[in-house]
């Protein structure tokens, strides 16, 4: 049994001056849950909060890629982005994956086996 986080930095609240604040403060955190303190958790983020992170914070990515490869991070897909399917054309919902899927393999070289529907709204 294990918690699942969301991670998000495109939150319409946080504003992007503190993007790297909610990285030292959150994020880096949350990863040594899992690498220092053995507790498993999954992470889930849209791919363009990982692209975020890697150029605000490369070794954040770094760490996480290392401890989904060690298995003490499961990471749980979303798509490139956080949007509701339901609001947007089909051909935009596939774009959506298929650009997560390339950006998820770019950045923590894995596709995600498990996935979250955004905002739990389907059609």
């Amino acid at each position: 049994m294990y918690s699942i986080f969301h991670l998000n930095l495109a939150y319409s609240s946080i504003p992007e001056s503190r993007r790297l604040e909610i990285i030292r403060r959150c994020f880096w955190p949350l990863l040594n849950l899992a690498i220092e303190d053995s507790i498993p958790i999954a992470i889930e983020a849209p791919a363009y909060t990982l692209e975020v992170a890697r150029m605000l914070d490369q070794d954040w990515i770094d760490v996480l890629k290392k401890a989904i490869e060690l298995r003490k991070v499961e990471f749980i897909g979303s798509g490139y982005s956080q949007l509701i399917a339901p609001l947007v054309p089909a051909q935009v919902n596939k774009w959506n994956l298929e650009i997560g899927v390339d950006t998820y393999r770019n950045l923590i070289n894995k596709i995600p086996e498990v996935w979250f529907i955004n905002e739990q709204a389907y059609s």
